[in-house]
């Protein structure tokens, strides 16, 4: 009886901690070709910004990584965004975004230039 309780309060304490760390949701991506703005938004609902956030988002043009930027909190408590100007890119170049939250897990997207 002890052993069958211990067992289903360590299986809670799993679960409880999986629901409060998780990977942000795919990335949407957009780039503006007239102005060279590239968006980028990720869906990461948490309770403290500065505790649970996206510490790392790489940024990849036709697979040659573009940039690397870390971070220590989040844009806000519904998720992150990136907004960044890049030489013109034209038609067919494909970016790819990798994010990975501090807690646990990423998550990637593609998009190709129109």
């Amino acid at each position: 009886m002890k052993y069958r309780i211990f067992v289903i309060t360590l299986v809670l304490s799993f679960s409880v901690g999986a629901l409060m760390a998780h990977p942000p949701q795919k990335p949407i991506i957009d780039y503006n070709k007239s102005n060279g703005e590239l968006k980028i938004s990720f869906k990461h609902p948490v309770n403290n910004s500065t505790k649970h956030y996206l510490d790392k988002v790489s940024i990849f043009i036709d697979g040659e990584e573009y940039k690397t930027i870390e971070y220590t909190e989040q844009t806000s408590l519904e998720g992150h965004e990136i907004v960044l100007n890049i030489e013109q890119l034209v038609s067919g170049t494909k970016i790819k975004v990798v994010a990975s939250c501090n807690k646990m897990g990423k998550k990637s997207g593609k998009f190709v230039v129109k």
